[in-house]
């Protein structure tokens, strides 16, 4: 529930498997087989449990793209700006690896333990660099986060408040210490 409600918005891209009209709330879609779309990540689940559609995994991030953000990731300082829905893009990608592994597809297990190793990395670049922004400067900034994802604008900023309460914390600390 709270990820379909932290993703509702974001798109996703699917494949028609049959024809027809879906209603899921008050939103209505039209599909008929074969044709390529987005829709909400909020509908995702209900449609592809009509069997309506199937999550086109060609259009999702693959090993290519993770590689990509991995270069340029770490050719700046700065953060580089993800698509939307980067995140849950990629646990769509490595969700359908795994899916495709346990069917005995080799290949897939080969580009799903090269795509952890890079996804990692993406990981652990970003993350470096979101907690050296909030050390240098615990007040969120807009144009800092305007780079940042969905989950990393949320860490971006508790990590800023903790950053802020222990430095305060600690100046308070040693001025009382002072009297």
């Amino acid at each position: 529930m709270v990820r379909t409600l932290f993703y509702g918005d974001v798109e996703v891209p699917v494949v028609a498997v049959k024809e027809g009209s879906y209603r899921v709330g008050v939103l209505e879609i039209k599909f008929k087989p074969g044709v390529k779309t987005d829709v909400p990540y909020r509908v995702l689940g209900e449609l592809l449990k009509e069997g309506a559609v199937r999550i086109d995994e060609d259009s999702l991030i693959g090993l290519q793209d993770l590689g990509k953000v991995m270069w340029m990731e770490s050719k700046t300082q700065d953060l580089t700006k993800l698509e939307e829905g980067f995140y849950l893009k990629a646990m769509l990608y490595f969700k359908g690896l795994r899916r495709r592994v346990l069917e005995g597809d080799e290949e897939a297990e080969r580009k799903y333990r090269k795509a952890k190793i890079v996804f990692e990395d993406i990981v652990r670049l970003r993350l470096t660099k979101i907690s050296q922004l909030a050390v240098a400067n615990p007040v969120p900034s807009r144009d800092l986060m305007s780079r940042m994802t969905r989950e990393e604008k949320v860490f971006y900023a508790r990590l800023c408040s903790l950053v802020g309460t222990w430095e305060r914390g600690l100046k308070d600390f040693v001025e009382v210490g002072e009297e």
